[in-house]
C-alpha cells in the first residue's frame, strides 16, 4: 500500500493560547508556530514525522508560513514554503492533486497543532479496509484536523479547480477513526505544561533528549550547569543551556535549548522555551516562560516584559536557521558531576 502524507504547520499557539504566546516577531521570522516549539528537546513536527516514518511513509510535504520553521529540516523532508499562512490550505490540495496525479493510493492529510500518539499504519489499514473516501481521526468524540484520503477516489473531484476553496470540499463527509493512543490539543500554555508533565511520568511516548545522568535528570549535549546549581527530578536541561551560580532547575521543570537561567533564579514546575533568558534572583514557578512573554498559569495571564533584566529573548539578529548536526553518540561522563543533582521520578506537582 503506497502512502504519503501532508503536513501543514498552522498558527494555534494564541491568546493565553500558544498563538498569541509563541508568535514573536523576530527578525527573520514572520512567527513561530505551536507544532515548531520544543518540548523536552523536540518540536510535535519532529515527533509527528517519526511517527509517519514508522508507518513506513517516506514522501511527507512540509508546509508552512515561510520563517515559521525556526530549524534545519532533515533532507528526506519537502519543505513547502508560503508567503502567509492563508496560503497553505491551497497549497495542500495542490500537493494531494500532485501525488493523486502520481498513483499514490493514501494520503495523510494533517494541521499540524495538536500532539497525536497514533498508530498510522493501523489507521491506514482501517481506512483501506473500509474503502471510504476519506477517513477523520477522532478523540473523546471530537474530531482532530487529521485526515486520510484515497486519491484514487477524489481524483475527480480533485481535476475540479473548485477543489481549492478548502480541504472539506475535496474530502466531503469522513467516516471517523477513533484515536486509542494519547492525545493533548496544545490549546493553551497549560497544555504545554500538562505534555511536559505527562512525559516526565510517562503518561506519553516522548522521552527527553539526551541523557539521563541521573534518575530523573535528563541533559542534553552543551549543557552548562554551575557547579552550585541544583537540579531535582524530574527535570530537562537543554542542549547549550546555562545555569549560572546558585540556580534551582525543580520538579517537573524544562529548560530549552540555548536558554539561560540567571544566578539565584529558582524555576519550578514551569519552562522554558527555547532562547529565553531568565535574569538573577527570579521565582519561576507554574509558568511558561519564551523571550520576552510570560504565561503566568495560576492566574491565567500573559505578560510581555519589557525589561530585559528580567527575562529576554536571545534568538541572535538577524536569526538564522541552525546547520544540521549528528546526534552526540559518547555517553556523558557523569562521574564528579560538578553540580547537584537530587530527587527521584517518584515527586508529584
Amino acid at each position: 500500500m503506497q502512502a504519503s502524507a501532508i503536513v501543514v504547520i498552522g498558527n494555534q499557539f494564541a491568546g493565553t493560547t500558544l498563538s498569541e504566546f509563541a508568535r514573536q516577531q523576530r527578525p527573520g521570522q514572520q512567527g513561530l508556530s505551536g507544532g515548531c516549539v520544543e518540548i523536552l528537546g523536540r518540536s510535535v513536527l519532529e515527533l509527528t514525522v517519526n511517527r509517519l516514518r514508522e508507518a513506513d511513509i517516506r514522501a511527507i510535504a512540509v508546509i508552512a508560513e515561510a520563517g515559521s520553521v525556526p530549524f534545519w529540516p532533515p533532507r528526506d523532508l519537502e519543505m513547502i514554503a508560503v508567503e502567509r499562512s492563508l496560503d497553505c490550505w491551497p497549497r495542500a490540495i495542490h500537493k494531494l492533486k500532485e501525488y493523486a496525479w502520481q498513483g499514490v493510493e493514501d494520503v495523510i492529510v494533517m494541521e499540524l497543532g495538536p500532539y497525536v500518539e497514533c498508530d498510522f499504519a493501523e489507521t491506514l489499514r482501517v481506512h483501506h479496509f473500509r474503502q471510504t473516501a476519506a477517513t477523520q481521526l477522532q478523540h473523546n468524540q471530537q474530531p482532530l484536523d487529521v485526515w486520510i484520503a484515497s486519491a484514487r477516489a477524489l481524483s475527480a473531484s480533485l481535476l475540479d479547480s473548485s477543489a481549492l476553496f478548502g480541504i472539506e470540499k475535496i474530502l466531503g463527509t469522513p467516516a471517523p477513526f477513533v484515536v486509542k493512543g494519547y492525545v493533548n490539543r496544545l490549546a493553551d500554555a497549560r497544555d504545554l505544561r500538562q505534555l511536559v508533565v505527562d512525559a516526565f511520568l510517562g503518561h506519553c511516548a516522548i522521552r527527553p533528549r539526551g541523557r539521563e545522568v541521573r534518575p530523573g535528570i535528563w541533559m542534553d549535549d552543551g549543557a552548562r550547569p554551575h557547579r552550585s546549581a541544583r537540579i531535582l527530578a524530574p527535570a530537562y536541561v537543554g542542549h547549550a543551556v546555562k545555569l549560572e551560580p546558585a540556580s534551582v532547575v525543580a520538579r517537573f521543570s524544562n529548560i530549552e535549548r540555548n536558554s539561560r537561567v540567571g544566578a539565584g533564579t529558582v524555576v519550578e514546575t514551569a519552562s522554558v522555551l527555547p532562547h529565553t533568558a531568565l535574569g538573577k534572583g527570579l521565582d519561576v514557578s507554574q509558568a511558561v516562560v519564551h523571550g520576552n512573554r510570560f504565561a503566568d498559569l495560576a492566574r491565567s495571564l500573559v505578560l510581555t516584559v519589557d525589561d530585559p533584566n528580567l527575562i529576554r529573548d536571545t534568538v541572535p539578529r538577524p536569526w538564522r536557521a541552525p546547520k544540521p548536526q549528528r546526534e552526540v553518540s559518547e555517553p556523558l561522563d557523569t562521574r564528579n558531576q560538578p553540580f547537584e543533582l537530587e530527587g527521584s521520578l517518584q515527586g508529584e506537582l
